[in-house]
């Protein structure tokens, strides 16, 4: 008899302590709103110090003449010395890809090392273009392989994009893309086998509609004033894209994108990836 009631006993706490796992369980793996992931990575993306990554982008160029063609000013200087033809515009869209190895340490020290790219000739794979406006604010830094380093102005000197090349750009288009279009969480897959949210904004620019965006507070993100223009132009480009759609992978434990997707007419145009991320890594001599 006391053998029953001692395996009743047992068998009915088991029971209280499956039920309260299944329930923290369950609590711990509730999914997360859209809008608290988009808090959740800017949040994460202010406590960082520094990161790096390799970003792969590829793309049509239909709507990127005018940026291919500051790429290849960028690099023009660079074609000059070397005795080679600086690149030509394509005519027709094509798909193009870019490879470069982004560093950055808060508050904007950036650097950008050229893997690959069908925007430039491949004798200026290697170049590694650097701001460090804690020393100068108003001029970049060239390196190629075998040349020594040249300034550049940036107020005179095309630098082809590279000021927001880095993950504040597609951080900061998270507050305009929820303020612009219709903002929805469509699950979780995986990216590299990372598990991911994936955050989709569609958008309805038709008609003559006057697209209205917020400037962000470019002191409170650290962007030294020399620079806020191309910041903010590069911010403002989806006035002139006007995508139906845009998607984030987010991943789901770190909050950092790891990928985003632009489409127009729904229709693939361009897609960037962040790969082989290191965080808090980075001190101002490696710049």
């Amino acid at each position: 008899m006391k053998y029953s009631i001692v395996v009743h006993f047992l068998i009915a706490f088991s029971m209280l302590v499956s039920s309260v796992s299944v329930l923290f369980s369950a609590d711990s793996e509730k999914t997360l709103s859209a809008d608290e992931i988009v808090d959740k990575v800017i949040s994460t993306y202010r406590e960082l110090d520094s990161y790096e990554y390799m970003n792969f982008d590829r793309g049509y160029d239909t709507f990127t003449k005018k940026q291919q063609k500051n790429i290849g000013d960028m690099y023009s200087t660079v074609a000059e010395r070397l005795r080679t033809a600086a690149p030509e515009v394509e005519k027709e869209p094509r798909i193009v890809e870019g490879t470069h190895l982004i560093k950055f340490k808060k508050p904007y020290l950036l650097q950008m090392k050229l893997i690959k790219s069908d925007y430039v000739p491949s004798i200026v794979y290697g170049t590694v273009v650097t701001y460090r406006p804690d020393k100068n604010p108003d001029v970049w830094w060239a390196k190629v392989r075998f040349l020594p380093s040249f300034k550049r102005s940036v107020a005179n000197d095309d630098a082809g994009g590279f000021f927001s090349k880095n993950w504040m750009l597609p951080v900061l288009n998270l507050d305009v893309y929820r303020e612009l279009g219709t903002m929805k969480l469509n699950g979780i897959k995986s990216f590299e086998g990372v598990k991911c949210y994936i955050l989709d904004f569609e958008f309805n620019f038709s008609g003559d509609k006057k697209i209205e965006i917020k400037k962000p507070d470019y002191r409170r993100w650290g962007v030294p004033k020399e620079i806020e223009k191309f910041i903010n132009d590069d911010l403002l480009r989806i006035k002139e894209i006007k995508p139906s759609s845009i998607r984030y992978w987010i991943d789901a434990e770190r909050f950092l994108i790891l990928k985003t997707e632009q489409f127009v007419n729904k229709k693939f145009l361009d897609m960037s990836e962040y790969r082989e991320i290191k965080l808090n890594h980075l001190s101002k001599k490696d710049f």
